[in-house]
């Protein structure tokens, strides 16, 4: 009886394994590798198994076959909460990149090796399935540059107590240095969003401005009910783009982020 039931487990995995060959090309047989077959590498990495697969916590890019999308999370864009919304309704075939508390990888070993887990197009259409990017619904949000940079300084600063009161002056000593503007979460969006001719390379940019609408909207797009959003890892109470910018803050800003205004359609002027 047992040597039935195993010849019978390994039939019907064989035959999981030659569909998603069929389908996607030799990317989908690891795949089910990853699933099926704990002792991959980075499956046995002690740092990717804090938790069980299964949970899913706070990844930076989400395949999922179930409802057949790709999102990308670009840092500080409320991508936590978007990933907190979209985590119960992924299916046990579904995977997502998890870098914040490195509880889980992609079963892709050239996406597992991006640490801080935010994939940008560029990589995750190199390494998955050419039918799959091409099918599957590509998202992210985006927000306006001017606002993100002010949140992006205040996360680097939450444990500075010196930063409050001094916002402005961090910001322009930080914008010179060159290592600095090179951070992940400093990056120009538009750097994890564009293909190789540097054109948008996903299907929807939803807004953080009207995060809402957007979520709804993305929902609408797969199929989803609508879910509410709950506020996650949200920037320390301090300085608005309102207060912090000046003339020449405001022109370094601008230039940092030239490919944002011209690609994302924001302003880049800040209104007197």
């Amino acid at each position: 009886m047992f040597l039935w039931l195993r010849s019978a487990v390994r039939r019907r995995l064989y035959a999981r394994r030659q569909r998603a060959r069929r389908r996607f090309g030799n990317v989908g047989v690891e795949l089910l590798r990853f699933r099926h077959a704990p002792k991959t590498p980075f499956r046995r990495d002690p740092r990717w198994l804090r938790a069980p697969r299964q949970r899913f916590g706070f990844g930076a890019v989400i395949v999922s076959h179930r409802h057949r999308f790709v999102f990308l999370a670009v840092p500080r864009t409320a991508s936590h909460a978007v990933r907190a919304a979209l985590a119960p309704l992924l299916g046990p075939e579904d995977w997502q990149q998890e870098a914040l508390r490195l509880r889980a990888a992609s079963p892709l070993p050239r996406l597992a090796a991006v640490r801080h887990g935010h994939v940008s197009a560029q990589q995750a259409s190199a390494e998955l399935p050419a039918a799959l990017w091409r099918d599957y619904f590509k998202f992210a949000i985006v927000r306006d540059p001017f606002d993100r940079f002010v949140s992006v300084c205040a996360m680097l600063n939450k444990r500075n107590p010196g930063y409050v009161g001094r916002e402005r002056a961090f910001m322009k000593r930080a914008l010179a240095r060159q290592r600095f503007r090179a951070r992940v979460l400093v990056r120009p969006q538009t750097a994890m969003l564009v293909d190789a001719k540097g054109r948008i390379a996903l299907d929807y940019l939803g807004r953080y401005e009207r995060l809402d609408a957007s979520f709804r909207a993305i929902c609408r797009r797969l199929g989803m009910p609508p879910r509410a959003l709950d506020r996650r890892n949200a920037s320390p109470a301090g300085a608005t783009a309102a207060t912090v910018y000046d003339a020449e803050l405001e022109a370094a800003v601008a230039s940092l982020y030239r490919r944002d205004f011209e690609l994302l359609g924001y302003p880049d002027r800040l209104c007197a």
